[in-house]
């Protein structure tokens, strides 16, 4: 549990018997979280997070510049996507200045079940669509839910965790001894089943050993991409955070998030009708390969095609359980050029989503809503970013802007 922030807000006063105290509680919250020693990032407002201080050197700074204010999900410092806050001061320390925290971080999956079914916790969604009329949850939304009502059941008799949470650990881990008459599915086969209705497997599909082709499409569909971002509209949390360029960025010409940026913002005016619902999705898209064996002699070669939606704040769109894996091309070497070949069931799904996009549930308002995307983006190095464009990256013309008037010599 991360302690309580308020004391952030008496930045303007910061020889206050509160704020000192909040120092003190992030310091120690900060030092255990990350596993520092020595270092930490320092977030005065002079530093900006891009220095490391000591934990002496980080107090004087707090109090002397005083924090960032907008700093309010400590990511740099351990916090955690959804962590709840403490309303009170109710961590101690130990004799070495640790947090000792007085009840246990709960189940993250047990968390989500919550903020998905807030009568299970007697809370409300604060809205600022007060006045339109709640509706129903589309087909699919319903689909989703009553599959997580489902499994939000406990593995078996005065388990802490639930029958879902315990699945999707036994995936990675595939093996655990649990005690008779626990609640999971007789097989192996049968809990990846139930994983794949919630949209969070994925689908194999063969090619061509020549990469000329793939055996995709009349035999099987991708079901990648949209699922994950109505996923995120899905829960109350993260479906206020899409809206966060829109809703909370400061426009004060400093660039902080790509929305900020001038291609962003060239876009809305092109596009006026996508910009107008700020829940529609900017997307980036990045890729590269990589040697997956320690043993190099060993010809291997794995592409992870990965999006990013740029919707959130600049403290979350980068962070790893945000990020989309569209896809994974392993094989024993690169896909050169041919992975335009690759990427075209993202391709059709990106245009799909683009041209007609998705009927969404958004738990925030309680409204559906007809989601769409754009790829604004993508990131790559510039081999990698030779093989997406189809621009030879190599010779007299390497410059894919420059051109014919390359300085190649």
């Amino acid at each position: 549990m991360a302690p309580s922030k308020q004391w952030m807000q008496l930045v303007e006063n910061r020889l206050d018997e509160i704020y000192l105290d909040g120092v003190q509680k992030f310091l120690n919250y900060s030092f255990q979280r990350t596993g520092e020693k020595n270092e930490i990032r320092c977030p005065c407002i002079k530093c900006f997070n891009t220095i490391f201080g000591t934990r002496k050197t980080v107090e004087t700074h707090l109090i002397v510049h005083g924090i960032i204010r907008n700093y309010t999900f400590w990511y740099h410092h351990g916090e955690r996507l959804g962590e709840p806050l403490s309303e009170s001061n109710s961590e101690s320390n130990d004799e070495d200045g640790n947090v000792v925290e007085e009840c246990e971080s709960e189940d993250e999956v047990e968390e989500l079940l919550r903020d998905l079914y807030p009568n299970l916790n007697g809370g409300s969604t604060h809205t600022d669509c007060d006045d339109l009329p709640e509706e129903e949850p589309n087909v699919e939304a319903k689909f989703f839910f009553s599959l997580l009502k489902d499994f939000e059941q406990p593995l078996y008799q005065n388990s802490k965790a639930s029958k879902l949470s315990t699945l999707i650990k036994l995936l990675h881990i595939k093996k655990e001894l649990l005690p008779d008459g626990a609640n999971l599915p007789s097989s192996y086969y049968e809990a990846k089943k139930i994983i794949k209705e919630l949209g969070l497997s994925y689908d194999k599909i063969d090619a061509c050993t020549n990469d000329c082709m793939l055996y995709w499409k009349e035999d099987s569909l991708l079901d990648s991409c949209k699922p994950r971002l109505q996923r995120l509209f899905m829960s109350t949390k993260t479906s206020t955070l899409m809206t966060w360029h829109k809703d909370e960025r400061v426009d004060d010409g400093i660039m902080r998030h790509p929305a900020d940026s001038m291609a962003w913002k060239s876009f809305d005016e092109l596009h006026p009708s996508f910009a107008l619902d700020p829940r529609n999705v900017r997307l980036g898209l990045a890729s590269d390969g990589f040697q997956p064996f320690r043993n190099s002699k060993t010809s291997h070669s794995i592409w992870p095609v990965v999006l990013i939606p740029y919707n959130l704040p600049p403290w979350l769109c980068m962070k790893q359980e945000n990020f989309i894996l569209s896809m994974i091309i392993p094989g024993p070497n690169g896909p050169g050029d041919a992975i335009d070949t690759y990427l075209q069931p993202l391709i059709e799904e990106l245009k799909e989503l683009w041209e007609v996009g998705i009927e969404t549930y958004d738990a925030s308002t309680k409204q559906n809503f007809k989601l769409h995307a754009s790829l604004l983006w993508t990131i790559n190095d510039f081999p990698a970013y030779g093989n997406l464009s189809g621009w030879s990256t190599k010779g007299k013309l390497a410059c894919p802007c420059c051109k014919k008037d390359t300085s190649s010599i």
